[in-house]
């Protein structure tokens, strides 16, 4: 019932997702992906990335991505500024996990779907399972009064 009241700032969501480096992961996935670089090497560069933003008190730049890239492989990447800012938004960084259990809009709805099919056979279980137990007391109270009465 509580979520059925409660409101909630977007724009304010939306801005905190962004913050905090949450979403490098992705950004050292599409590193793996477009630059053939092994999975480590990538984390290396993002975590590198990372440390120099935060010394600057800013936010990964191409500029300090290429940085580090430079520094941990010797050469710069071929990702884009445009590449960088997909990656490390927040909006991509769920829409694009649609694996069984991940946060993308469609596999949201289809757990939704299974929980709330979960949802009626639990509460149909429940009633059935509440009848009996009803029943069975009234049962028992009824051989109770029989004994009583010899």
């Amino acid at each position: 019932n509580t979520l059925k009241t409660a409101t909630f700032n977007i724009e304010t969501l939306r801005r905190r997702a962004g913050e905090k480096f949450i979403t490098v992961t992705e950004l050292a996935d599409t590193i793996v992906r477009r630059e053939d670089l092994s999975f480590r090497v990538a984390h290396h560069i993002v975590a590198e990335s990372v440390k120099t933003a935060i010394e600057k008190r800013s936010e990964i730049t191409h500029e300090i991505l290429q940085g580090s890239a430079k520094k941990i492989t010797g050469s710069e990447l071929s990702l884009t500024f445009e590449d960088l800012q997909q990656a490390l938004s927040p909006e991509n960084f769920v829409s694009i996990r649609k694996i069984y259990g991940g946060p993308a809009p469609e596999e949201t709805r289809r757990a939704l779907v299974f929980q709330r099919d979960d949802e009626t056979t639990d509460e149909k279980w429940f009633a059935q399972s509440k009848t009996f137990i009803e029943e069975s007391a009234i049962k028992l109270q009824t051989i109770v009064d029989k004994v009583i009465k010899g």
